[in-house]
């Protein structure tokens, strides 16, 4: 078992308490501090490198544990028989909402996926990705935004946080834990960039290293709030490839899928796969939330959005009303021209809108045709899929 925390914990604890006792100086500048957290970032990938190789060689189960998980799932890790299941769920959405001042929304979602987690652990040892949450720089600069879940998790955590910093360190270490980042704003140079990157190949390295360790997969809402997330889809597919080479036992990862996630994605679908050319008109660019403005525009018929499509606004919207009325896009309809455009017309005339949205939502499900993943829509049948 390896033990793992955030870098900027790992930082904290290696530059020591109030006196003059850590393993590294204080670092004086930002990018001193980059460079420490990109040294963390080698040894912690170094050790996982060594501490696998060693398991193999003893024939022994390796897993990398973040301390950041409750205590009793490490106790379940060690001394139960229960699966070891990995948590799988959009991030990146979750904080374009917190980021776009959404943030009840934000919290809501994390709550109530939470509550599943709470449920699962009865039958299975849960893993989440989220027990490491390292990228999280704010737009254009070196500060942190708040860590997942957005507040301190009240859970009892194995994580022990580290001791109050030097003061000679606290205008350029980076916040650990769940503290908010104080520092003063701080301008996001070449040395950020370059850590940012680190941190992203790690992460990819590292949640497909955690899905490699467990038994099967639950994934939690991939299409939340109308975008499908690409993570979760990797780690699906990772996963079916380990079951089709006979490294996993073949068991059937389960996906929750909501009925309003999928009618969000076919509005999504619609907008950004048949009608490109609308992004020239800047309405699709910029901020994350320009989008669901963009659909607000399109449903009230919005001067600008009269004026993008050309007076088609009242086809587009009797489309948009369609999608939010059924859950199936075989009943989305077809035919027509959504614009005055040639390349609107021909890209219609290749199929109509149901099709082009099933092929979009395939992306997910077509793991499931094969056997690997299960898509469910309520959450008792989430939770049986496990509890069985």
């Amino acid at each position: 078992m390896t033990l793992v925390d955030d870098i900027y914990d790992v930082h904290h604890s290696l530059i020591g308490g109030t006196e003059d006792v850590g393993m590294l100086d204080p670092p004086p500048t930002l990018e001193a501090a980059v460079h420490d957290l990109m040294q963390i970032l080698d040894w912690r990938s170094v050790e996982g490198m060594l501490a696998s190789g060693l398991s193999s060689s003893t024939g022994k189960p390796h897993y990398q544990f973040a301390v950041k998980h409750p205590a009793a799932t490490f106790y379940d890790m060690l001394y139960t028989d229960k699966q070891v299941v990995y948590l799988s769920h959009p991030i990146s959405e979750i904080r374009r909402l917190f980021a776009a001042g959404q943030r009840s929304e934000a919290v809501e979602f994390v709550r109530n996926m939470q509550s599943h987690v709470s449920r699962l652990c009865g039958s299975a040892t849960v893993i989440e990705p989220t027990a490491v949450d390292e990228w999280r720089f704010a737009d254009g600069s070196a500060n942190l935004s708040p860590r997942w879940p957005f507040g301190p998790d009240e859970r009892d955590l194995l994580y022990v946080p580290p001791g109050p910093l030097q003061p000679a360190a606290v205008p350029f270490a980076f916040p650990a834990g769940w503290n908010e980042d104080e520092r003063d704003v701080l301008a996001a140079g070449d040395a950020v960039a370059l850590l940012q990157k680190a941190i992203e190949r790690q992460i990819n390295a590292r949640d497909h290293t955690l899905v490699e360790e467990t038994d099967r997969i639950a994934c939690y809402r991939p299409l939340f709030n109308g975008n499908a997330s690409r993570g979760v889809e990797e780690e699906l597919r990772h996963f079916a490839g380990l079951v089709r080479l006979g490294l996993r036992n073949g068991q059937t990862s389960v996906v929750l899928m909501r009925d309003e996630d999928r009618k969000a994605f076919a509005q999504r679908t619609l907008i950004e796969r048949l009608l490109p050319g609308w992004r020239a008109t800047g309405l699709l660019q910029g901020q994350e939330n320009n989008f669901d403005k963009f659909i607000q525009c399109v449903k009230s018929g919005d001067s600008r959005s009269e004026a993008a499509v050309r007076g088609d606004v009242d086809q587009l919207r009797s489309l948009l009303r369609e999608c939010e009325l059924s859950a199936n896009p075989d009943s989305v309809p077809g035919g027509g021209t959504l614009g005055p455009t040639e390349a609107a017309r021909r890209q219609t005339a290749e199929g109509n809108l149901a099709l082009q949205i099933q092929k979009a939502v395939a992306e997910f499900e077509e793991l499931a045709q094969g056997g690997e993943v299960m898509i469910v829509e309520k959450e008792q049948a989430f939770y049986n899929a496990f509890e069985a």
